[in-house]
């Protein structure tokens, strides 16, 4: 996430993907979903830096960045609706903020167009119709504690603190065809492990606690 605080209130910088794209086109998605390359040598602050300047045209000395949750923390499993592309993504989230004299622009044609949201708009626009968005920028938000604990991480960042450590030590997404995401996360206070499935169809999120196998 690409964040900043403008007239009091928290705003995320969202990006709608262009149609040059092998999949979700035309969705909004988070600031950024640079994916690793060979050249970036394994390091994840490298294909960050990387995939902030091929997209959106920033330069290192643009910004300050902070790494949230821990490495790889985010397995993602993605199966899309009438394509035989099946997805398998290590997931490592960072959060940016932008000197006020650099903002992001479009610079690749994987992007069509990037606009600031505020914070607590972005997350009702995906509650109320997650399908306007990638499914793994719906993951953040309906899952209650990453979305918990991702606010209180953005909050603490622009007070230019260290954002507090993840409630969930690893979590598994699973995106089934359009009609259910299924999450699965370990919590690091009591090794407690929850299953929660999305109904896209119907909108609803269907709980199971205590999960042991």
């Amino acid at each position: 996430y690409i964040v900043r605080e403008h007239n009091g209130r928290v705003q995320v910088l969202v990006q709608k993907r262009s149609g040059s794209v092998d999949i979700a086109k035309g969705k909004w998605d988070q600031s950024l979903a640079t994916q690793m390359i060979a050249r970036d040598g394994g390091d994840y602050e490298t294909a960050l830096r990387r995939g902030l300047k091929e997209e959106l045209g920033l330069e290192p000395d643009n910004y300050a960045a902070a790494q949230v949750g821990g490495s790889s923390w985010l397995r993602v499993y993605k199966k899309y609706a009438g394509q035989e592309a099946y997805n398998r993504e290590f997931v490592s989230l960072f959060l940016v903020k932008v000197k006020s004299e650099a903002q992001p622009r479009v610079h690749s044609d994987k992007v069509s167009e990037v606009r600031w949201m505020d914070w607590d708009e972005y997350v009702e626009t995906i509650r109320r119709d997650p399908a306007q968005f990638t499914k793994t920028a719906g993951y953040y938000v309906l899952d209650p504690a990453v979305l918990d604990g991702t606010d209180q991480a953005i909050k603490a960042f622009l007070r230019d603190e260290t954002p507090p450590p993840f409630p969930i030590r690893r979590s598994c997404y699973f995106s089934l065809n359009g009609e259910y995401d299924v999450l699965i996360s370990m919590y690091d206070s009591n090794k407690e492990v929850r299953l929660l499935i999305y109904d896209r169809v119907l909108r609803k999120t269907h709980k199971i606690g205590r999960v042991v196998a």
